[in-house]
């Protein structure tokens, strides 16, 4: 007997979704944010000390984003954490 049986839904289905929705969204405004700044990917990659593929594919929506590479990229551009969630 499983104490918690995970069953495919509508709603479970809908939840990812909505999660893969706002990765999208957080990626829409750190491109913006990056070309309101006129920097260019490689720049911002110096920046956070990351790969500039990485960069692009983070702008791209290809590649989720851990909260700590979040909160370094709201310091790099010196904006509120809360600034780049503003969706």
């Amino acid at each position: 007997m499983k104490l918690f049986q995970l069953q495919k839904t509508e709603k479970r289905v809908s939840l990812q979704r909505k999660v893969m929705k706002e990765d999208r969204l957080l990626a829409r405004n750190i491109k913006r944010l990056r070309k309101s700044r006129k920097m260019t990917q490689k720049q911002l990659s110096d920046l956070l000390a990351m790969n500039d593929l990485y960069i692009g594919q983070i702008e791209a929506g290809q590649q989720g984003l851990s909260l700590p590479v979040v909160y370094r990229i709201a310091k790099v551009f010196n904006v509120p954490l809360k600034d780049l969630f503003d969706f």
